[in-house]
């Protein structure tokens, strides 16, 4: 059972990788096409909008893609040794994605930037 386990998480692991990237690298194609195409149209929206915008569409795809990184990671030191190197390792992962997704989520919408009063 243990042999299947971890056979299953060597594919899967490494598949939700290859997902994050893709939703990394996909939501910033995305976001450079939009706003190359503001910039090149000459009736266009001003440059602070603009740049707002694709700093918030980059954070959504950099969220998006961490989840799936994140699960990867997860999925892969369950299923194998359980170290206290390895769940050090995560925990390590997992705090730093918390951060981000904080920070992140600051940037995708102001109102929740709770350190500003």
């Amino acid at each position: 059972m243990e042999q299947i386990v971890n056979q299953i998480a060597q594919i899967v692991g490494p598949t939700l990788d290859l997902i994050g990237i893709i939703c990394i690298l996909v939501g910033f194609v995305l976001a450079s096409i939009k706003v190359i195409r503001q910039l090149i149209q000459p009736k266009r929206e001003d440059g602070h909008s603009l740049f707002r915008y694709y700093r918030q569409s980059l954070a959504r795809a950099i969220l998006i893609g961490l989840e799936f990184l994140v699960a990867g990671d997860i999925i892969r030191t369950v299923a194998g040794d359980i170290t206290l190197y390895n769940i050090a390792t995560l925990g390590g992962i997992v705090v730093i994605r918390i951060v981000l997704g904080i920070t992140l989520e600051a940037e995708i919408d102001p109102k929740k930037k709770f350190w500003r009063r």
